[in-house]
């Protein structure tokens, strides 16, 4: 049995697929999540958001931002790095647990006009025509002009279609595992010989264990037994009373797509790119991913933008996303190598060099990201568009930031300074491209979309 014809179906209800449903929804398109688990699971995978994510939900009007534990600094390969000098309305690193996250994006694309379907799972799909026709176990079969996979690291869309993963191989593996009912000493990728032991409360209940050690593998899953006495040889600690009420493994093994759209079927997030949980990579990108395809398939799909408007999220999203892994690969050598070298050289850089602490600090709060392969500029901050304009942002322009298409002009129209896209990154500046601001927006807003003009002071 064939439903109704969607604009969009995503399947994949966590954190990235919720937030994809809202933010086309709220831009009037007709959204259809499919979540195979009929509840949202207690296990708090990830709960860090940088600045850029804190940034981009709350562009979005996703409600109950504030009020969440935030702190002033991160780590790039446990070297502590503070992030107070970062320009945001949400500088530092705030903590969402994934289960209240999810929760609240689920609640607020629903609210926006999208329609989840949870307990149904996505089996394959097939392009008719110029639809996307995704079967689901319940044996109904729904049709929509796009298909999205959110679906993580397993992603079925991506094994279903003609996407091409490329892997690197793990030669490490570490274990997670949430405790109840144990004391233990806050530990922050702690050394002890060649194991290293990570200890934090997630909530006043459980604590979160995190080990490496050379003699795991990818042949077994350790137990918790192996995993008490494992901390105890390294650390002292007796945590063998505790309950362990989740345990997980994971490797240093990363994967990306090398195509992140097939006909009208994208990836996004784990998905599309998959790598170890350093420092909140993997959230974190999922929802910039997001931010970067959400404005675009609404352009293409729900207005008249053409298509090649949605091709550039591959681009874009690619060069993103190597930079990141590429990060992601030496913060995790740093933290789990033998050698202690590359560590040590960082930390004596950082100490001499305000400039590089700067770098790190934006990278690590994920303001940092330019798109160069489309000749796409840096993401502007309300006091940057402030500065640009040489006044102070009247509330409904700092809303229109990250939201809507912008010109800040001069005293006409014509005299464009500044040209920023709905994602709130520089589509054109004088110091950007050589290319006339005509072009620019010709190329980024056309006749699809109808920029805020912002006048300078």
């Amino acid at each position: 049995m064939t439903a109704r014809q969607w604009d969009v179906v995503i399947v994949g209800a966590g954190p990235v697929g919720s937030l994809l449903a809202g933010a086309l929804a709220g831009r009037g398109l007709s959204v259809l999540v499919l979540e195979r688990d009929r509840t949202v699971p207690d296990q708090t995978r990830a709960s860090t958001l940088n600045s850029r994510s804190m940034e981009i939900l709350s562009a979005l009007g996703v409600p109950g931002l504030e009020g969440h534990p935030h702190s002033m600094v991160g780590h790039y390969g446990g070297i502590p790095v503070r992030l107070d000098e970062i320009d945001s309305p949400w500088a530092g690193l705030w903590s969402i647990p994934q289960p209240r996250l999810v929760r609240m994006l689920r609640d607020w694309a629903v609210d926006a006009g999208a329609t989840m379907k949870t307990g149904t799972t996505f089996t394959g799909a097939e392009a008719v025509a110029a639809a996307m026709k995704s079967r689901t176990s319940s044996g109904v079969t729904h049709e929509s002009r796009v298909l999205v996979g959110a679906d993580g690291a397993g992603s079925a869309v991506r094994d279903g279609l003609a996407f091409s993963p490329r892997h690197t191989a793990a030669n490490r593996f570490m274990v997670r595992c949430d405790v109840e009912g144990i004391t233990v000493a806050r530990r922050r990728f702690e050394r002890h010989g060649d194991v290293v032991a990570t200890a934090g409360a997630i909530s006043p209940r459980i604590t979160r264990l995190m080990f490496y050690s050379p003699d795991y593998d990818a042949t077994s899953v350790p137990t918790f037994d192996q995993v008490a006495r494992d901390w105890f040889d390294a650390t002292g600690e007796d945590v063998s009373g505790g309950d362990c009420v989740w345990l997980d493994t994971f490797s240093n093994a990363t994967s990306t797509v090398g195509n992140w759209k097939v006909g009208n079927a994208y990836l996004i997030g784990d998905a599309a790119h998959d790598q170890p949980p350093v420092g909140g990579n993997s959230l974190n990108a999922g929802l910039h991913d997001v931010y970067n395809l959400a404005w675009k398939l609404a352009a293409v799909h729900g207005g008249s933008a053409p298509g090649e408007l949605a091709a550039t999220y591959e681009a874009e999203r690619a060069e993103a996303t190597a930079t990141m892994q590429r990060e992601v690969r030496e913060q995790e050598a740093m933290i789990f190598g033998a050698d202690t070298e590359p560590g040590r050289v960082l930390r004596d850089r950082l100490a001499e060099s305000a400039a590089l602490r700067q770098d790190i600090a934006r990278s690590i709060a994920g303001v940092d990201t330019e798109y160069t392969g489309t000749r796409t500029g840096r993401r502007v901050s309300p006091s940057g568009l402030a500065q640009a304009l040489g006044r102070p942002l009247a509330d409904y322009e700092e809303a229109a930031l990250g939201r809507e298409a912008i010109l800040a002009v001069g005293d006409s129209a014509d005299d464009v300074g500044l040209a920023i896209r709905p994602d709130g990154h520089l589509a054109w500046s004088p110091d950007l491209s050589s290319d006339l601001a005509d072009s620019a927006v010709t190329r980024w807003f056309g006749n699809f979309l109808s920029p805020v003009l912002l006048k300078a002071g």
